[in-house]
């Protein structure tokens, strides 16, 4: 449950935070049809529904995520966040080698070892 420090409002008590989304609130959609039941046939009819400051998406497991407005403007056209996309580990293609300065590099490397290896025996 949340509480705002500067005005005292407080979330009613069913919305918890998303376990993997960092801005969005979730709850059943059962809690909502007691509490807001306007608001609970909108969101079964459509699968979206907005107030004055939150958007609402009703997922397939009958979940309700709720966003506000002011953390995602685009709500309409794009339901998660921007920065909340999956992290990548793997390098930006910018930081790779060129395919050919890569292979380049490859046979003179193993060039090096074999002539290493001569000289060695």
């Amino acid at each position: 449950m949340r509480v705002c420090p500067k005005c005292g409002y407080e979330d009613e008590p069913y919305w918890r935070a998303s376990a993997f989304k960092r801005y969005i609130s979730v709850a059943h959609i059962d809690n909502i049809l007691l509490d807001k039941p306007k608001l609970a046939k909108q969101l079964e009819d459509l699968k979206f529904a907005e107030d004055e400051f939150y958007a609402y998406h009703l997922t397939r497991f009958r979940n309700v995520e709720r966003q506000a407005k002011c953390d995602n403007p685009n709500w309409k056209k794009q339901w998660q966040i921007p920065i909340e996309k999956g992290f990548s580990r793997k390098l930006p293609s910018s930081w790779r080698f060129p395919c050919d300065a890569y292979n380049r590099i490859k046979k003179e490397k193993a060039n090096q070892r074999r002539l290493f290896e001569e000289i060695k025996k």
